[in-house]
């Protein structure tokens, strides 16, 4: 298994906050199980989730700090504690874990509260109360029975404690009613194009299945591949639309190929570059407007997986893709089902 050793720096950049503390504190009480783990390392990123696929069975607090530490290491290093945060909920909501994100919202929510008061005297925040309306009316009733004992200092305490309550807990709200009316945007790490609503599609055999869409009105209809390909990678970008290289149909196609797509068409485009080399079974990521597709095998028919990349300058399009050697002693082959994730329309 490997080693958390980006776990120190992610901890550093949260420390003001709880959201380490609740998640590894799920998975030490067994609520945080095995497969909702790999779930939420799939959609943090897909080499987080292979790396956390050949751990094999081991799974406890420390597989979900190396799942962390893999995916902090390879995107997160770059984003702010806001945007890191944020990234981790969307992660955390796909892989059905809505409570525990709801959770962390909370404590980040408060914890910024208390940050942007510090300082002032007059303003409590009791992090340790609840949100929920059944507390909050207790509170008042307490108050109520013990003001005629309390002096003014105490009182105004306790009415702005309430006050700030019920401002997180407006605030919380109209945070939710922005992500469903589809207006909220957050980045992600891997391409800070995309925003909070988006479609997960997968390909199969070049079949297309739509398997998540939080879109809120009806969204164009994307068609099938034009090949009946496998082992390919893809990935969406606002120039070209859904791109589709590599992989292979078992019989005669050519694994240097990629095909494009611009969403509100009805067809698919041969890409005009091709790859230097057959891409099976390889790995496809965007970083700082390149797109980089790397290792994969030559063949279904070969094991040795390639030590190279392709990368693609999406500002210098014409020069096509551009053959790399990797200096990476891992294993460059990747075994996936082909999934991309688009914006709605």
């Amino acid at each position: 298994m490997s080693h958390p050793d980006y776990f120190p720096p992610l901890e550093k950049l949260l420390e003001q906050t709880r959201t380490l503390e609740l998640i590894l504190k799920d998975v030490k009480m067994g609520v945080f199980k095995r497969n909702e783990a790999e779930d939420f390392a799939g959609h943090l990123h897909p080499y987080v989730k292979g790396s956390f696929l050949r751990y094999g069975d081991d799974y406890d607090e420390r597989a979900m700090k190396v799942i962390l530490s893999d995916w902090f290491k390879e995107c997160g290093h770059n984003l702010t504690k806001e945007e890191t945060i944020q990234t981790l909920l969307i992660a955390l909501r796909k892989a059905s874990k809505k409570a525990l994100a709801c959770d962390i919202e909370k404590e980040y929510k408060l914890a910024s509260e208390i940050e942007k008061n510090k300082g002032d005297p007059d303003i409590h925040i009791d992090i340790s109360e609840s949100n929920s309306a059944e507390q909050l009316m207790e509170k008042d009733r307490c108050f109520n029975q013990d003001s005629h004992n309390s002096n003014m200092k105490t009182r105004m305490q306790k009415i702005l404690e309430v006050y700030w309550l019920v401002f997180l807990c407006v605030n919380i709200l109209c945070l939710i009613i922005c992500v469903i009316i589809g207006r909220y945007t957050i980045p992600f790490c891997v391409d800070k194009e995309t925003s909070l609503s988006e479609r997960s599609l997968q390909f199969n055999q070049g079949k297309l299945h739509e398997f998540h869409n939080e879109c809120l009105r009806k969204q164009s209809t994307i068609p099938n591949l034009p090949v009946n390909i496998r082992s390919s990678v893809g990935i969406y970008t606002r120039g070209l639309g859904i791109l589709v290289c590599g992989g292979t149909d078992d019989q005669d196609y050519n694994p240097k190929l990629c095909h494009t797509h611009k969403l509100n068409t009805d067809t698919w485009e041969k890409f005009p570059y091709p790859l230097n080399t057959n891409r099976i079974d390889s790995y496809i990521k965007i970083s700082e407007n390149k797109i980089y597709i790397i290792g994969g095998v030559s063949s279904e028919y070969s094991s040795n997986c390639y030590r190279s990349q392709e990368v693609l300058d999406l500002d210098k399009l014409s020069d096509g893709w551009v053959e790399q050697e990797v200096e990476d002693e891992r294993n460059l082959c990747f075994k996936s089902e082909l999934i991309i994730n688009i914006p709605c329309d």
